[in-house]
């Protein structure tokens, strides 16, 4: 009986091994405040993210990405520069970790990079890394 479990427990060990080493890359994804009057389209591979005044969505993999907002007064593209490890927020454990970073859209359009810790909406941002705020482009 001993033999069995310690075999079993083996097994497992291994592959719960080999499955955290042939892992996907975890995608960076981000979650955005609406600090304007209007409710916002966010416009990603082909899916739409509706996102109201006062309100925060998630935006799956964005990193690397161009992406579009869209509100009854118009509309802009955004890149998202490359982010350092420094400004992600890890959530989850294992295989549902989560790699976040935290940001809120302005009346003028920019996207200012925030901390999840933060009091929504910001009013004083701090020191934004190179890229940020970011300007929408048409």
């Amino acid at each position: 009986m001993c033999k069995y479990v310690m075999r079993n427990l083996c097994i497992l060990s291994i592959f719960l091994a080999a499955l955290s080493l042939s892992s996907c890359t975890v995608p960076l994804e981000l979650k955005l405040f609406n600090n304007t009057e209007h409710e916002i389209l966010v416009l990603l591979h082909g899916k739409e993210i509706h996102i109201g005044p006062g309100k925060s969505e998630i935006i799956s993999s964005i990193e690397n990405s161009i992406f579009s907002i869209v509100t009854d007064r118009g509309g802009g593209n955004y890149e998202i520069p490359s982010i350092q490890s420094s400004h992600w927020f890890w959530r989850g454990w294992g295989p549902f970790s989560k790699r976040v970073f935290y940001a809120q859209l302005e009346e003028g359009g920019n996207i200012w990079l925030t901390d999840p810790n933060d009091n929504y909406p910001v009013s004083t941002f701090g020191e934004q890394p190179n890229g940020f705020p970011i300007e929408p482009s048409t």
